[in-house]
């Protein structure tokens, strides 16, 4: 029990590590998004170098949320991150766009099988690639009416149809965040869900950043004002969705809500679920079927009897 216990504590520790440094990059890239820089130290907002020196604290949170636990996660978590991370280095880069929601679309594929678990995956996806065509027609249909189609259509003409593209998929990827998000709550997975509506709010303001952009829509008298506003914000809910999102997929949703502190005494037995050992020993096991492996392990404690030390 001792060496459980140990085991126990070591996790405590670097997940301790992982949100405190996941804090210090937190909190560097909002004073410089907030302008708060600015004001200390006189910098220029606009300065190219330091809104890269912005996307490179950002990028490396996300490194960071990937990084930490690997190999020990849920499998298809782990590989929904993997997927966040080639999505990210396309938005930020402010390349691809559509390539890089894509990506995200991916992403909420892999959280949908997480959340389904292995029961009827077939049944599963054809929704899934219904739910996405349906929202992404809807969305090309959205962008040409926002354009003045058909009575005007200067700005279809001008801009071609890379933006009804956008609009497009970005409405598909909304759509598979919401259906999600909706399961996770159904199936009484706060904490997850918590994450997904955290990972909402960030894509609203991407929403209300770009829909001016690439529509004939404006904001009105103060509309640039918003649209600054809401560049800020995305960055504000977006990494604490991913920690939340990371801390998931290595089943530490207990610790993280509080409910596993009275573990921490050596005479109280240990779930094999509250170690990250013993999630990778369960989860390795099930990595020869990937579709399969997305569950994650149910919570069943242990009787003092059944341990071993």
């Amino acid at each position: 029990m001792n060496r459980q216990w140990k085991q126990r504590k070591r996790d405590q520790k670097n997940r301790r590590s992982f949100l405190l440094l996941g804090l210090l990059l937190y909190t560097s890239f909002l004073l410089l998004d907030w302008g708060i820089t600015d004001e200390l130290l006189g910098w220029n907002p606009y300065d190219p170098g330091q809104i890269l020196l912005s996307c490179g604290l950002k990028y490396l949170s996300v490194l960071l949320c990937f990084f930490w636990g690997l190999g020990e996660k849920n499998p298809c978590l782990e590989r929904a991150q993997l997927l966040v991370l080639g999505a990210d280095l396309l938005l930020l880069s402010g390349t691809y766009l559509e390539l890089g929601i894509l990506f995200f679309i991916g992403v909420q594929a892999y959280y949908g099988l997480y959340l389904h678990g292995s029961r009827n995956k077939g049944e599963f996806l054809l929704q899934g690639i219904a739910l996405a065509l349906g929202a992404g027609l809807l969305g090309c249909g959205f962008y040409l009416l926002a354009s003045g189609f058909p009575g005007n259509t200067s700005l279809l003409l001008e801009r071609g149809f890379s933006d009804m593209i956008l609009c497009g998929v970005g409405a598909a990827y909304g759509a598979a965040l919401v259906s999600n998000l909706w399961q996770a709550w159904k199936g009484e997975n706060y904490f997850f869900a918590g994450g997904l509506f955290l990972l909402l709010l960030c894509d609203s303001q991407v929403l209300f950043y770009n829909l001016p952009l690439h529509t004939a829509m404006a904001l009105g008298r103060n509309g640039y004002l918003w649209q600054e506003l809401a560049g800020r914000l995305i960055w504000l809910f977006y990494l604490p969705s991913q920690v939340m999102i990371a801390l998931e997929a290595l089943g530490l949703r207990r610790e993280a809500l509080g409910l596993g502190r009275e573990a921490l005494s050596p005479s109280r037995p240990l779930s094999p679920v509250t170690t990250s050992q013993a999630l990778a020993r369960q989860w390795s096991l099930q990595r020869k079927s990937p579709l399969s492996a997305c569950k994650i392990p149910p919570y069943s404690p242990k009787s003092p009897s059944d341990s071993g030390d």
